[in-house]
């Protein structure tokens, strides 16, 4: 899980503008919204999974 937060936090960076802050969204391309949207999608899949880990259901 550590990874993937990990990679998230890679694909982010690379969207800093430069004065603490972030692109806008919509200057994102097709390819960058999927890259990001695909690594969400794989951190949100180990999250739901957390409670089945820890003994929690």
């Amino acid at each position: 899980m550590n990874d993937n937060f990990t990679h998230i936090f890679d694909i982010v960076k690379q969207y800093e503008n430069g004065e603490g802050g972030y692109v806008s969204c919509l200057e994102l391309t097709d390819a960058d919204r999927n890259e990001v949207s695909a690594a969400i999608n794989t951190l949100a899949e180990d999250l739901s999974t957390l409670y089945g880990k820890l003994g929690l259901n």
